[in-house]
């Protein structure tokens, strides 16, 4: 009687789907035969670009291996071990969305590969039960920026920015900035 090895095999998992542009995320794997120093090569596949080797890694004593990635635009990576390929992992980018108050005046900041000129973000407030309601439109200059006015109902606001999937451009996701509160 014979007895066959596993076919070889590769997984790869992420620890998050969707990052923020500049932040970065974890993946890891296992290797079928489950054995230490066993080299693992990850590609990468950004949109609108090819195919490119990022890192080796080599497993550890139960075959598990793990890359830290920062991807800059929606990206599928891929796990190579010896003839095995894992199944691509694509994890989406949320442009940086950035909200803050100066002097009296509200300012809008989105960051990502792309400029932002013409693009435009929503000023939302939350309502009493949790909800958001969106109560401006703001377009964002030359700078991908924009400096504004608005006038709010007295009291506490909560305020944020939403960046809708059709304004982030090609390659991103929506985005969100932090959540300011802001006293009138």
């Amino acid at each position: 009687m014979t007895v066959s090895a596993p076919a070889a095999n590769v997984t790869l998992d992420s620890a998050l789907q969707r990052v923020i542009y500049g932040s970065s995320t974890r993946l890891s794997g296992v290797v079928t035969n489950q054995l230490a120093n066993e080299p693992v090569t990850l590609t990468s596949e950004p949109v609108g670009k090819g195919t490119q080797s990022l890192a080796t890694a080599t497993t550890a004593a139960n075959g598990a291996f793990t890359f830290g990635v920062s991807p800059t635009i929606q990206t599928s990576y891929t796990a190579h071990w010896r003839t095995a390929t894992s199944n691509p992992v694509t994890i989406n980018v949320s442009p940086r969305v950035g909200f803050g108050v100066l002097g009296g005046r509200y300012v809008a900041k989105v960051t990502s590969d792309l400029g932002y000129s013409g693009h435009w973000v929503l000023v939302q407030r939350r309502n009493a039960l949790g909800g958001w309601h969106s109560v401006k439109r703001v377009f964002l200059g030359s700078s991908s920026r924009a400096v504004f006015r608005m006038k709010l109902p007295h009291g506490r606001s909560v305020l944020r920015l939403f960046l809708p999937e059709s304004q982030a451009g090609a390659g991103y996701v929506s985005g969100l900035s932090h959540l300011l509160a802001v006293k009138r």
